[in-house]
């Protein structure tokens, strides 16, 4: 009777796991159809368009687009991801405001920062300014 009761017990426990686990995945793939949602809007809502984000992609690296998507941060924010290669091999991510067309960040395929354009224009300022 121990080893029954042992099994039981064993057995429910892990029913429960796997009922918090399904939890957890509902409340996963809700948060996914959020994101998505979030991310539609700002495709339809974007005043850069998706091709322009490509074009200025290849033109920031020298390279050719391999993917490409639009991403939302904080729910409000919107910027189109890019990644491109050169004939050399050499992967890089650009990220593109959706807004504005103007470059946010330049990334090796390591995440190495190799540039940041508002950076750059904080710098170009200033400059005007002397």
């Amino acid at each position: 009777m121990k080893i029954s009761k042992k099994l039981l017990s064993t057995g429910l426990a892990g029913v429960i796991g796997l009922g918090a686990l399904g939890g957890a995945i509902a409340a996963n793939t809700a948060s996914d159809a959020d994101n998505e949602k979030a991310e539609i809007a700002a495709a339809m809502n974007a005043k850069v368009s998706f091709t322009d984000a490509l074009k200025i992609a290849e033109t920031e690296t020298g390279g050719k687009v391999l993917e490409a998507g639009i991403e939302v941060e904080d729910g409000k924010t919107a910027f189109y991801e890019v990644e491109t290669i050169k004939a050399d091999g050499t992967e890089q991510e650009v990220q593109i405001d959706a807004t504005t067309g103007k470059v946010i960040k330049v990334s090796m395929d390591d995440d190495d920062e190799i540039e940041d354009s508002q950076d750059h224009d904080e710098n170009d300022e200033e400059g005007a300014d002397k």
